[in-house]
């Protein structure tokens, strides 16, 4: 996830992401950008996995929910 100086996304962009193949996806955010209040990479729990992200501030505060 980028910060958003890097790309302006506006406050409660929310987009959604899936795990189509047998591999790991994780969500890692960028420097300085927060998920759930953390800077740590969050992975996807598994294959046809799917958590959405969703921008609560334009100061680089993001939530994750969904299988993860």
């Amino acid at each position: 996830i980028p910060q958003n100086s890097s790309v302006d996304f506006p406050a409660g962009t929310e987009i959604d992401i899936i795990q189509g193949g047998a591999g790991v996806v994780s969500i890692d955010p960028g420097t300085n950008v927060y998920l759930n209040g953390a800077t740590t990479t969050i992975p996807i729990d598994g294959q046809w996995g799917a958590v959405t992200i969703k921008q609560t501030t334009t100061d680089n505060y993001w939530i994750i929910v969904g299988k993860i």
